[in-house]
């Protein structure tokens, strides 16, 4: 059984992947070299200097093609991601026993039900949520989906302040006005980083993550300049065994999310 790969780490890469990045390292070299110059001939250049045509990369056909191969292995591997939210202890524990479901709006109203039976929302506050969650107007991007990130992002990042601070994700409160709702819901459960193992034949995303391989991989020839992070959903429930850690607020692995934890992303690119 493979290991589960940090884009970010190139000691989590497998034999054959490494292989195959290590046998055309001067051709992932000579296009990145190519492209920063291209950069700086062209898009850095005064509108009076520039070029009237963008040169051309000359590397890039087979850069391509290399980035295919990658993009083939990728789709048998899988890969750490995270998972961002606020969560109950009692989600913490059904997450554990039952594994990763995905969205849907049948999700979110059995959610709601078991915090309206627990005393921590009306029914009346229910209802709000469920009339304001983006299923009513945006179904077709987040249903059946469950969303995460390639690599780990501070807690402090502006983009996580309400995934961490209100309960419920962007499905329950992306779309709420009411402030005081919003406040109620923000002393719900603990902000959560969760540590998933995503196989990328259940996932869209299998080009980006070859992408963030080939950028780690030539970072220690000083190529590129950025991890090639992305954002990335399954459509397929995973497992409890798929879930490889979960990190709450007032743990010191929370607190150093995106610094020194994981102890192997600190000083990468």
């Amino acid at each position: 059984m493979r290991k589960i790969i940090d884009l970010w780490n190139v000691n989590t890469f497998d034999a054959e992947l490494l292989a195959v990045l290590e046998s055309n390292t001067e051709t992932l070299c000579n296009y990145f070299l190519r492209e920063q110059e291209i950069f700086n001939t062209y898009h850095r250049a005064s509108i009076f200097d520039r070029p009237p045509v963008r040169p051309e990369n000359v590397f890039a056909r087979s850069f391509f093609g290399v980035e295919g191969l990658i993009s083939n292995l990728m789709k048998s591997r899988s890969i750490r991601a995270f998972h961002n939210t606020r969560l109950t202890d009692d989600e913490v524990e059904t997450l554990l026993s039952e594994g990763i479901h995905l969205s849907t709006p049948e999700s979110l109203r059995a959610r709601l039900a078991k915090l309206a039976s627990a005393g921590s929302l009306t029914e009346d506050e229910v209802e709000i949520l469920q009339d304001a969650s983006p299923f009513q107007t945006q179904q077709d991007i987040r249903e059946g989906m469950f969303w995460m990130t390639s690599h780990p992002l501070t807690i402090c990042d502006g983009g996580l302040e309400e995934l961490l601070g209100i309960w419920g994700g962007e499905v329950a409160s992306f779309h709420l006005r009411d402030d005081k709702l919003k406040a109620k819901l923000s002393k719900i459960g603990r902000p959560r980083v969760l540590e998933v193992a995503v196989p990328m034949s259940v996932s869209r995303h299998v080009h980006s993550s070859a992408q963030a391989a080939i950028a780690t991989f030539t970072a220690k020839f000083g190529y590129p300049s950025d991890r090639k992070e992305f954002d990335l959903y399954v459509t397929s429930p995973l497992p409890s065994s798929a879930i490889l850690r979960i990190n709450s607020a007032g743990e010191e692995s929370f607190q150093q999310m995106g610094r020194s934890y994981p102890e192997s992303f600190e000083g990468n690119i």
